[in-house]
This record gives structure tokens, sequence and C-alpha cells, in this order.
């Protein structure tokens, strides 16, 4: 199951290195703090920057929250796990738990997606992670390079970004 842990802006990667070895020797987890590809134009030229795709909050997959959130205590820097009440802690539901699943297949790193452009504008995804999201695609930006996916995240939609690269027009 997944969970979401709030931290400080800037901090989600040494956050997740905490966890992984102050909590993460104890009890068995995965913890994801998630960065995307995207393009940009620099001088002329596009480039493939890194970005945090969630600024401000890690997943930890794991079967024990209980002892998860025990554990860490010693943990600089975590502000909270969201959705705690008490003992209860809310997971992600499981549409949630898909698409950050589809997210992790990969890694950490969400790479950018090739797609295609045919006759009367129509968008194909060829490869990366928007093949497994294309029901959550909302718009493609060509002049940006990004795509925007919709999904319901923590009981609301949000929004976010993620890179493609134009590979040819039929």
């Amino acid at each position: 199951m997944f969970y979401v842990v709030q931290t400080a802006p800037a901090k989600e990667q040494i956050t997740k290195t905490f966890i992984d070895e102050m909590v993460g020797s104890k009890i068995k987890l995965k913890s994801y703090s998630l960065t995307r590809d995207m393009r940009k134009k620099f001088g002329g030229q596009w480039m493939t920057v890194k970005e945090k795709l969630f600024p401000g909050y890690i997943f930890v997959e794991t079967e024990d929250i209980l002892d998860t959130y025990l554990s860490s205590f010693a943990v600089p820097l975590l502000t909270k796990y969201i959705g705690r009440e008490v003992d209860l802690f809310e997971t992600l539901t499981e549409k949630e738990s898909g698409w950050i699943s589809k997210l992790v297949a990969e890694g950490e790193e969400v790479p950018v997606s090739e797609i295609d452009i045919a006759e009367g504008n129509k968008v194909t995804i060829l490869s990366g992670p928007l093949t497994e999201l294309e029901g959550y695609v909302k718009k493609v930006d060509l002049h940006r390079r990004q795509a925007e996916v919709e999904v319901e995240f923590m009981g609301r939609k949000t929004v976010f970004y993620l890179g493609i690269e134009f590979v040819k027009k039929m």
C-alpha cells in the first residue's frame, strides 16, 4: 500500500535517503521521491532537464504503516504522514496507487514519452510513461513539449506535467 509523506521542499531526496537507511533497515518498505525528465530550450537547443514531479512529497510503499510511522520519528526533515488521524493512516486509493505504480515502474525517474502526430493532429503515444496513463492525459502542448495529466490524488483532482518528445509528423 502507498502512503504519502510530506517533507520540506527541496529536501525530498535527503529525507528519502534517511527513510531508506533509518526505517528501511528495520522494516520492509520502498520509498520514492519522483523526478521527471522535461524538454527545455536553451540557446536554441532542446535539452533534457530533471525536475521534481511532486515537490515536498515522498511516496512510501509498505504493508506495516504503524511500525513504519513509529520508526520514522528519528528521521530529520520529515514533516508528517498525510491523512494520519491518531492511529489510523489514510492509504492511497486503488486508483491512486494504480497510477503511482505506473509512474514508479521504471524507478524514481519518470522519462520523457515519445509521441507521433498523424493526420488531423491525432496524437499517438509511442513509448514512455504516458502509454500507461493515456486515459489521464488532458492536453498535449507541443510548443512546451509537455503533456498535462489530470488524476485523482488525496481526494481531489490534481494536474501534473510530463515531458514529451515529438518523433515525427506523418
